[in-house]
């Protein structure tokens, strides 16, 4: 009776996303039929989305489609007025920058970038660790940071192979032993009894994990693994295996089909080499998330929390929150350099130890090793060639682009923004603008008239140029779901005006004017890392903002103050592989464990939690007057609420 108990919920958790979907609109149906009120109607259509949102039961894209179909439907808001949401200024500047982004991302740009910087730092562990931290860290602050950590990882897996053998060769001339040739990333040599020999792994038809162990002396003994399903390993993961006599191995890694990728004797000094390769692999991702929330178009909820503020300080009767390019980089930079800077501090700590981290300074004890690595990192970048026309033009608009968002509205001096209407110039105007640009540009040097090259013609003869950019490659790499999402948040925000929900809302957080700001700002960030961890940081932060505007008016506080720190702790995603594509790139690659990222995202998740609590008490309110609320300060005058004190 217990047995089939157990056996009907196991089949029933199978169908958990079914469920969900179901029940959910039905359980909520009391708000709009019972209650019966606009307020009630639009909570209904708030709590549903904000369930899909997390369990992602259907595409969040498609959850974020909802208010379209539902809110018209109950009567709280018109079609037509709904519809505006989803094609607002903020996206038109998310295209804008996504377009620019591809393109570097297609010039292979970004690789010439983050080999560069590589062979300028150095070869030494520690340093080579920084030296993968920083081009990705850059690079994600304009391209996205799942583009940036699929481009870096290959970098890294081919600086480890090349540690791994170096390592090999070392041992071999130690022990006096020829060495083997021909290795393979899926095969380490190892000893059977005192004998070098080589383990090949593979899948036998009656699904058994089977290896063969070949020694020096040509002979082949077999044997086999227990399966992944017979073990009930979590994670796909083998922990450890103990092969009796012929000594113990830690096992790195078990794909679901079952091959194991490699056996690496466990003494000090190879558990010394995996924790290297574990630091080497979640610099990586951990430095993508932080480079993210430096500039306001390198993460989702960035132009999600823009969006938004716009809307309030517009009700509110201003003309813009003062949110911009600039203004966000003078928050947000700073807190990614230092977060940064922790991050290799921390990442040093828990895998090197203080006192190897320390040693960084000091002469390298291994030059053979640090050779070997800088050859290979020598030899990806000289396969590029000299630098093609093509990543040329991209970057000279890349820093184009940039330089008219820095310079639009500094807010200390005027902008060239200034020589037009007022109002009518936006972030998104020099976005678009360099964007519709690469379409114009060619591919590679016209070969016309004065320009052209006879070798590369035939009979001399002119040929057209494809464009830089094309819109093949837009539609196939731009992430078009998040247009989608952040239209969804904006109509579920406009409608909660429209409602009278969010005025309820107000009225029932009035209570928690009576906590300390810096205690709620605390609370505030390490709820929204913690959420983060399990489900999309771009619908935590469409869900959040609209209530953190709520809270702030209730609380009488700027809303920069609660929804700026909001914002930037949704990239603290630093603990679990499903948090962010960034965290499931580098799990994928199997030298880390989910225990290895949780216990060091733990630290990284404290570390940069402290120090947005901290940029928000002294920088954000020095600079964006956070401890005043704009439309009682002047009503008449202010126009930006992040008027900076310069």
């Amino acid at each position: 009776m217990a047995y089939n108990v157990k056996k009907f919920f196991l089949e029933l958790w199978r169908f958990k996303g079914s469920l969900v979907m179901v029940l959910t609109p039905l359980l909520l149906l009391p708000l709009p039929l019972v209650i019966n009120t606009s307020e009630a109607k639009c909570a209904y259509v708030m709590i549903l989305m904000a369930v899909y949102w997390i369990t992602e039961v259907i595409p969040i894209a498609i959850t974020s489609l909802l208010p379209m179909v539902l809110l018209p439907l109950m009567g709280v808001m018109e079609s037509e007025d709904l519809a505006k949401n989803y094609m607002k200024d903020t996206q038109m500047l998310f295209v804008g920058g996504l377009i620019v982004a591809v393109a570097i991302e297609k010039s292979n740009l970004h690789r010439r970038i983050a080999l560069g910087v590589l062979l300028l730092v150095g070869s030494k562990p520690q340093w080579l660790m920084l030296g993968f931290m920083l081009p990705t860290w850059f690079l994600s602050m304009w391209i996205s940071n799942t583009a940036t950590t699929a481009m870096m990882i290959p970098v890294v897996e081919a600086v480890l192979q090349q540690l791994t053998e170096t390592r090999k060769l070392k041992q071999k001339k130690i022990s006096g032993e020829t060495p083997l040739t021909g290795p393979s990333p899926r095969n380490s040599d190892v000893s059977l009894n005192g004998v070098p020999a080589i383990y090949s792994v593979r899948e036998d038809k009656d699904a058994s994990l089977k290896y063969d162990v070949t020694d020096l002396n040509g002979d082949t003994h077999s044997s086999s693994f227990p399966t992944k399903e017979s073990l009930d390993v979590e994670d796909q993961v083998f922990k450890q295996v103990d092969l009796k006599d012929k000594g113990e191995f830690e096992v790195r890694e078990a794909s679901q089909k079952g091959d194991i990728s490699g056996y690496v004797p466990v003494s000090k000094a190879d558990k010394e080499f995996i924790q290297l390769c574990k630091g080497m692999s979640l610099c990586v991702c951990y430095s993508a998330n932080v480079g993210g929330m430096s500039t306001i178009t390198g993460t989702g909820p960035n132009l999600i929390m823009k969006g938004q503020v716009d809307l309030v300080f517009q009700k509110h009767g201003l003309e813009s929150s003062g949110v911009n390019f600039t203004t966000w980089m003078l928050f947000g930079l700073p807190i990614a350099c230092i977060c940064l800077i922790l991050a290799w501090i921390w990442l040093q700590i828990v895998y090197y130890g203080p006192r190897k981290f320390l040693s960084c300074f000091s002469k390298d004890k291994n030059p053979d090793e640090t050779a070997a690595v800088k050859r290979v990192i020598r030899a990806e970048y000289e396969k590029l060639g000299k630098m093609k026309f093509r990543e040329v033009v991209t970057l000279a608009h890349f820093v184009m682009l940039a330089l008219l968002w820095l310079t639009r509205e500094p807010e200390f001096i005027p902008g060239w923004a200034a020589a037009f209407t007022k109002g009518y110039v936006t972030d998104a105007t020099p976005a678009l603008f360099i964007a519709i640009l690469l379409f114009l540009m060619p591919i590679e040097w016209p070969e016309f008239l004065c320009c052209r090259t006879c070798s590369k013609t035939e009979k001399g003869k002119s040929k057209p140029v494809d464009p830089l950019m094309d819109w093949y490659t837009v539609q196939h790499k731009l992430p078009w779901s998040v247009i989608l999402l952040l239209g969804g948040g904006y109509a579920l925000a406009d409608a909660s005006g429209e409602s009278g929900l969010s005025k309820w809302i107000s009225q029932q957080l009035v209570g928690l004017s009576n906590l300390n700001p810096v205690v709620m700002v605390l609370v505030i960030c390490i709820s929204v890392a913690l959420f983060t961890e399990i489900t999309s940081n771009s619908a935590v932060t469409t869900l959040l903002m609209p209530i953190l505007a709520d809270v702030a008016e209730a609380v009488d506080v700027n809303p920069l103050y609660l929804m700026f720190p909001a914002a930037i702790s949704a990239s603290f995603a630093f603990m679990l592989p499903v948090a962010t594509p960034p965290n499931a790139i580098v799990f994928s690659y199997g030298r880390v464990k989910v225990i290895d990222m949780a216990k060091a995202g733990i630290g990284m998740n404290i570390l940069c939690v402290l120090v947005v609590t901290l940029a928000v008490q002294t920088w954000g309110m020095a600079f964006f007057n956070l401890d005043k609320i704009p439309w009682e300060t002047n009503p008449t005058n202010v126009t930006t609420a992040a008027s900076i004190n310069m």
